[in-house]
C-alpha cells in the first residue's frame, strides 16, 4: 500500500513541505538559465514531465466538458489553474440571470399530484443551487420554509398552520 502512494504522482512525503529549498541560488533577473538548469535537475525531469502531462490531461477533461463554443476561447490555457481562473471570472460573476430563472421556478413550483417528499425535493433542488451561487442567512431559510407551505396542497393546511405558529420558524433545509 505505502509503496503504491510513493508511485503516485501526487504523494508527497512528509519532508516534501512548502518551504522547501530545492536550489541554492534564488532566481533573479540575471541568473534565469543556471537556475533554470540546476531547477530542473532538482526537480528531476521525469517528475516534472509527469506534472506536464498531469496538467495536460485536466485541461482536456475540463475542455471535454465544455460546448464548442466555449472550448474556443480557453483551447489556449497554459496551465489548468489559469483556465479555472478564467472560468470563475467569465461565468462566475454573471450570476444575476440564473438568479432569477432560480427565484421565478423556486415561486412557481406547487405540490399539485406529487408526494411530500417529491415536492419537497424539487424546492431542495432549487435552493440549494440558489445557496450554491449566492450563500443565503437565517432569513432565508424562513423564506425557504414559507415557500414550501404555500405550494403544499390544501389537505396539509392543519399542519401548515401548526408549523406557522411556531417561533421561531423550524428550518426546512437543516435538521
Amino acid at each position: 500500500m505505502v509503496s503504491e502512494l510513493v508511485d503516485d504522482l501526487l504523494f508527497l512525503h512528509s519532508s516534501d513541505h512548502s518551504s522547501l529549498v530545492l536550489v541554492t541560488d534564488l532566481l533573479n533577473e540575471k541568473n534565469y538559465t543556471s537556475w533554470s538548469r540546476v531547477m530542473t535537475i532538482a526537480l528531476d525531469e521525469a517528475s516534472f514531465k509527469q506534472c506536464r502531462k498531469v496538467n495536460s490531461t485536466l485541461i482536456s477533461w475540463m475542455l471535454n466538458s465544455m460546448s464548442v463554443e466555449i472550448i474556443r476561447g480557453f483551447m489556449f490555457a497554459s496551465s489548468v489553474k489559469m483556465m479555472w481562473d478564467e472560468i470563475k471570472e467569465q461565468f462566475g460573476a454573471t450570476n444575476g440571470p440564473r438568479l432569477y430563472d432560480l427565484r421565478r421556478s423556486l415561486y412557481s413550483v406547487k405540490q399539485n399530484t406529487d408526494s411530500v417528499a417529491v415536492y419537497y425535493n424539487k424546492i431542495k433542488r432549487i435552493w440549494d443551487e440558489l445557496r450554491c451561487i449566492k450563500p443565503t442567512t437565517n432569513a432565508n431559510d424562513e423564506e425557504c420554509m414559507m415557500k414550501f407551505l404555500m405550494g403544499l396542497n390544501e389537505v396539509f393546511d392543519v399542519i401548515h398552520n401548526q408549523i406557522l405558529f411556531k417561533d421561531p420558524l423550524p428550518s426546512l433545509l437543516r435538521p
